[in-house]
C-alpha cells in the first residue's frame, strides 16, 4: 500500500521489479557477508554483530513520520 501511494502512475511495473531485484540482492549479499564473518570470526560476533544491527534499528523508529489521511 505504501508504495502504491508513492510510485508514479505507469511505472509499478518498474518500480516492482527494481525493489525485488535490490531485495534479492541484499538477501544474498547478506548470506555472504555472514558466511565471511563467521569463517573468519565465529558463531559468536556473527550473533552479536546481529543482534547490535537490529537494536540500532529501534534508534530509527521515533523518526519515521507517520502520514494521516
Amino acid at each position: 500500500a505504501f508504495f502504491a501511494k508513492i510510485v508514479p502512475k505507469g511505472s509499478e511495473g518498474m518500480i516492482y521489479a527494481v525493489v525485488t531485484s535490490v531485495s534479492n540482492l541484499c538477501a544474498n549479499g547478506g548470506n555472504w557477508i555472514g558466511g565471511t564473518i563467521y569463517d573468519h570470526y565465529g558463531y559468536s560476533t556473527n550473533v552479536i554483530l546481529s543482534t547490535v544491527l537490529t537494536l540500532l534499528c529501534l534508534f530509527f523508529i521515533p523518526h519515521l513520520k507517520i502520514v494521516e489521511e
